[in-house]
């Protein structure tokens, strides 16, 4: 059975390459956290490889299919501004991982 909700979020968890390594990033990270914060009980709905643990998203409702590599960017600092490079783009997400309870 899963948690009850009142923020559902449908989005990749991404890896962030940084000068340490990886780091967990994406717009379902960062605006989960944020709901969370904010007393919402999130629902996070994801695609994600397990390169590193999700230890700090605790505060959230996670419901995560395995699959064989996450979403990876790597953010480089030029002098015209920030360059994106995507490395890897998981799976898509299918409305068939949402929980029925969430919806």
């Amino acid at each position: 059975m899963h948690q009850p909700i009142n923020y559902l979020l449908i989005g990749h968890i991404t890896l962030d390459i940084t000068s340490q390594g990886y780091q967990l990033g994406g717009t379902a990270t960062y605006s989960g956290l944020t709901a969370a914060a904010l007393g919402y009980q999130v629902g996070l709905v994801t695609n994600f490889g397990g390169e590193i643990g999700l230890d700090s998203l605790s505060e959230l409702h996670l419901q995560v299919k395995s699959v064989d590599q996450s979403t990876i960017f790597e953010n480089i600092s030029t002098p015209d501004g920030r360059q994106q490079i995507l490395h890897n783009q998981a799976e898509p997400i299918s409305k068939e991982q949402i929980p029925p309870t969430w919806m």
